[in-house]
């Protein structure tokens, strides 16, 4: 009995892996944030508004990187999507 609560608590803590999708979106935000703040700051030490151009850039990157990955991650998690298929891939072949 406590080797099966043992176990269980060891499940609970493993840490899942970050997918490289999600790492990829993660560093697009990042890099792109750095962008904007740097953007901001030449701007305002510069008086000048042409880093416009990469406030932007880095802007609109992160919107279309957003509604990239919303995207895939809408087909893998619906019912047809990959995610889905797996499932019940796995459980037959567990089944039978």
């Amino acid at each position: 009995m406590k080797q099966e609560e043992r176990e269980l608590k060891r499940s609970f803590r493993k840490k899942k892996k970050l997918s490289t999708s999600k790492a990829g979106l993660w560093y697009m935000m990042i890099m792109c944030t750095i962008i904007q703040i740097y953007s901001m700051l030449a701007m305002w030490h510069f008086m000048d508004l042409s880093p416009l151009t990469a406030l932007i850039g880095a802007t609109v990157g992160e919107v279309f990187a957003y509604w990239a990955y919303s995207l895939k991650a809408g087909r893998e998690n619906c019912e047809g999507g990959i995610t889905y298929e797996m499932a019940i891939k796995n459980n037959d072949n567990a089944a039978g």
